[in-house]
């Protein structure tokens, strides 16, 4: 079994050289735009990725703030965890939602779903039956609405990750969870469906078909005239 990691901690001894490093980090364009100009976000961003065992400048690039709460970054939570297990991710087309599996050693199996479903039920996105199309949820994300697949697996990902890895990732924030607060506390009955996939790319199909025969229709118009 691998070890946990250690969790380096800085020398807070020498807090002034610590600032100066940041100081200058704070100066480079080198580093993500949120850190730059900011010597105190550095340093604390570092300090939360040093406790989970990341390098300095991987903190900067792992370590974001979503509503005002520091968050690990897109795939740097599952990269931590391969460390230590198996992270296996698949897309259920047949029933639209991805199944995220998590294997250790001396521990049971972690399987989280996450799929349209659950985004619809949660309010993470609208849908319309008559016109097969989403829109924006109760909870007003437009993350969710433009990219509905990429969060819906965000999400699966960091149910299983937290049950299966809770002692490698210390209670950080993911990206996602900063999507989950409700503006309005009144709480909606969202009626289950799922999305024909399908049925949704054969209207497009349907529609640019029937503009490229308009289009042919006109040029053979213009052939005659001529």
């Amino acid at each position: 079994m691998n070890n946990l990691p250690t969790g380096r901690s800085l020398n807070y001894e020498n807090f002034e050289k610590l600032m100066k490093f940041a100081e200058f980090l704070s100066k480079s364009k080198l580093i993500p735009v949120q850190f730059q100009g900011k010597p105190e976000d550095i340093l604390v961003a570092i300090m939360w990725g040093t406790s989970l065992g990341l390098g300095e400048m991987q903190s900067l690039n792992a370590i974001c703030v979503i509503n005002g709460r520091p968050s690990l970054y897109g795939d740097a939570p599952k990269a931590l965890c391969m460390k230590y297990g198996k992270v296996i991710e698949e897309w259920d087309a047949k029933n639209s939602m991805w199944i995220v599996t998590c294997k250790r050693d001396g521990y049971p199996d972690v399987v989280q779903t996450f799929g349209y479903n659950d985004a619809i039920a949660a309010g993470y996105v609208g849908y319309d039956q008559q016109t097969n199309t989403f829109s924006l949820g109760r909870r007003k994300s437009d993350a969710w609405l433009s990219n509905i697949k990429r969060m819906c697996q965000f999400r699966a990902r960091g149910f299983a990750l937290r049950d299966a890895f809770p002692d490698v990732l210390n209670g950080i924030n993911f990206e996602g969870d900063g999507y989950d607060e409700i503006p309005n506390p009144a709480v909606e009955t969202v009626t289950e469906v799922t999305p024909d996939v399908q049925q949704i790319t054969e209207q497009k199909n349907n529609e640019l078909m029937q503009q490229l025969q308009a289009t042919e229709n006109v040029a053979e118009a213009i052939e005659v005239e001529v």
